[in-house]
């Protein structure tokens, strides 16, 4: 057996370990709703780039829950050079109304300054979300999946958390994943995030 088929093997034994931890957390920390969400929260943190790649994951939650108010909580450019000139980049200048109902903002740095986590978290209490929804990258690592859930439950999301689990990640051998073929593009794994592991960017998918 080759290096790279054992590395494939302790990484595929490894990925479903850490998505069954992240099961456990979220079942602890999340409780389930079986009625038709009203109000969804979805977190996406992006530059515009990444945020272009998860626009068909909206187009596609919308016609899932047409009736449900749609807040997305994002952060702008991750580079800090940029804020003053792009304070809005990725989320507001890319998702219309007939996406999202809401678009909230957030630096990463905030979450560690208790006014402005307060204050973040007071917005999120308010919209008492029926259902969120993480939108990963594809190849997401187990802890930043892991740090996303837990600022989510300490904002106030408290029930079904979908988009969590992964079916393949950056963290463990990754190039025996990618030889294999693992690693979604970027589109289909926030596709899979709202349909499930085997969605895929159909022929008319939306990116508008």
């Amino acid at each position: 057996m080759k290096r790279t088929d054992l590395e494939y093997l302790a990484a595929r034994g490894l990925l479903r370990g850490q998505n069954a931890l992240l099961s456990l957390v979220v079942r602890a920390g999340f409780r389930r709703r079986e009625q038709p969400p009203e109000q969804i929260l979805v977190l996406r943190s992006s530059a515009i780039g990444d945020f272009v790649c998860a626009l068909p994951a909206l187009h596609r939650l919308r016609q899932r829950f047409p009736r449900s108010r749609i807040v997305l909580l994002t952060t702008p450019t991750g580079n800090p050079r940029y804020w003053r000139q792009m304070p809005d980049a990725g989320g507001r200048l890319l998702a219309g109304r007939e996406l999202v109902d809401e678009v909230v903002f957030f630096y990463a740095h905030e979450l560690i300054r208790p006014r402005q986590f307060l204050e973040l978290r007071r917005r999120v209490r308010a919209l008492a979300p029926d259902m969120t929804f993480l939108l990963p990258f594809s190849g997401e690592p187990f802890l930043n999946r892991l740090k996303k859930i837990v600022v989510l439950r300490l904002l106030g999301a408290r029930f079904n958390l979908r988009g969590y689990e992964m079916q393949s990640s950056l963290g463990v051998f990754p190039r025996a994943q990618f030889l294999r073929g693992d690693f979604p593009h970027q589109v289909v794994s926030a596709l899979q995030a709202v349909d499930g592991r085997d969605s895929l960017a159909e022929a008319h998918v939306v990116f508008a």
